[in-house]
């Protein structure tokens, strides 16, 4: 998993940045344990989260997301009576992974396959008489993949649906079933199993243009008021995308002198 996300990466840096978008999601959640997790007692639970992704030539009929998602569940909440007062147990997990995304864009629909890595803490918190304790607090290494598909319901803004699954190393939780309180001692069991999940997301995503936003240099290349003259397309970025008449990209005219930062259009000598 590891080396399918750096591959990823690998492929962005290559593959060219003059199409870009940052993607801020936000998205509520549903968490529901699978296999051993659920049979031994984990609930299912509902939270929130947040995701931050660098779209590279988010234009074109493929597309690549980069970046990660912070999210946190509550899994169940038990409350009782005992002779030293009230108590209240929780389960809860958060979680913090790398991701990439492959999107397939088709005009206002574009499915996409997610692989993520990361990590996820697991701790129940215990609160008797106003005074909270953690029972239990481990960290599971996770890696899993995903389906979704955004829909582009207005410009720089979508909604987005997904579900994903997290498969990670063991770790020890309670079973909120099994609390018991036997004069001023509240017993319950600790169970241990793979920390594997299902996701399900929804939620919205906003995009800024990156491409759009205008570079300023102070530097003595540059007239006060430059117009654009244009290399051909084998210096363009492979993500370019030809519009017609200006099948061009780059550099500068200052009143005659060209300006190529150490490139030689075709056609024009020094």
């Amino acid at each position: 998993m590891k080396k399918l996300i750096l591959l990823l990466v690998v492929s962005a840096v290559f593959y060219g940045t003059s199409e870009a978008q940052l993607k801020i999601t936000l998205f509520g959640l549903q968490s529901d344990p699978i296999f051993n997790m659920r049979k031994q007692g984990y609930s299912s639970g509902s939270g929130l989260g947040v995701g931050l992704y660098y779209s590279i030539c988010p234009d074109q009929r493929f597309s690549l997301d980069l970046g990660g998602s912070f999210y946190g569940s509550g899994n169940g909440s038990r409350s009782g009576d005992s002779p030293i007062g009230t108590y209240t147990v929780d389960n809860s997990f958060a979680a913090a992974f790398l991701e990439g995304k492959v999107l397939m864009n088709l005009k206002n629909w574009s499915p996409y396959l997610e692989l993520h890595y990361g990590a996820v803490s697991y701790g129940t918190q215990e609160y008797v008489q106003g005074v909270s304790d953690y029972l239990i607090d481990v960290t599971s290494t996770n890696y899993g993949a995903g389906l979704g598909v955004l829909y582009k319901a207005a410009n720089n803004f979508y909604l987005d649906f997904g579900v994903g699954f997290n498969s990670g190393t063991n770790v020890n939780f309670l079973d909120l079933h099994s609390f018991t309180s036997r004069g001023k001692v509240i017993d319950y069991n600790v169970n241990n199993a793979n920390s594997n999940m299902l996701i399900f997301k929804l939620g919205i995503a906003f995009t800024i243009d990156l491409s759009k936003i205008p570079a300023y240099s102070s530097g003595p290349y540059y007239s006060s008021t430059p117009t654009p003259y244009y290399y051909p397309t084998p210096y363009s970025n492979s993500c370019y995308k030809n519009t017609g008449s200006n099948n061009y990209s780059g550099g500068y005219n200052t009143g005659g002198t060209i300006i190529h930062h150490g490139k030689t259009p075709v056609g024009i000598s020094h």
